[in-house]
C-alpha cells in the first residue's frame, strides 16, 4: 500500500469490514506472529486494493466478492489498521 501513496497521506484500514481467511489465524497461532508481521507480510487476506473516490467505488465492484475496507486520509504515507 505505501508504494501508491502520496507523500501525505495514509492508508486506513478497517479490520472488521472483511472476511479473515482461516489460514491466518492458523500462521498467527503456529508461528507466533505478531499483528503487525501479519498485516506486513500477509496484507491480512487483502489480495487487491484498489483506492477510488467513494462516489466510483459502485463503478469499480466486479462479480467477485468486493468490501470497502477503509479510506485514504491524510498523514505521512503509513499504513494503519483499525
Amino acid at each position: 500500500m505505501p508504494r501508491f501513496l502520496p507523500k501525505n497521506c495514509d492508508a486506513v484500514f478497517h479490520l472488521a469490514t472483511w472476511p479473515l481467511p482461516d489460514v491466518f489465524a492458523e500462521i498467527r497461532r503456529r508461528g507466533n506472529v505478531s499483528d503487525d508481521e501479519m498485516h506486513r507480510t500477509f496484507n491480512m487476506g487483502l489480495g487487491l486494493v484498489v483506492a477510488v473516490a467513494p462516489d466510483k467505488a459502485a463503478a469499480v465492484k466486479g462479480p467477485r466478492p468486493c468490501y470497502d475496507v477503509g479510506r485514504v486520509e491524510k498523514g505521512t504515507r503509513i499504513v494503519r489498521y483499525r
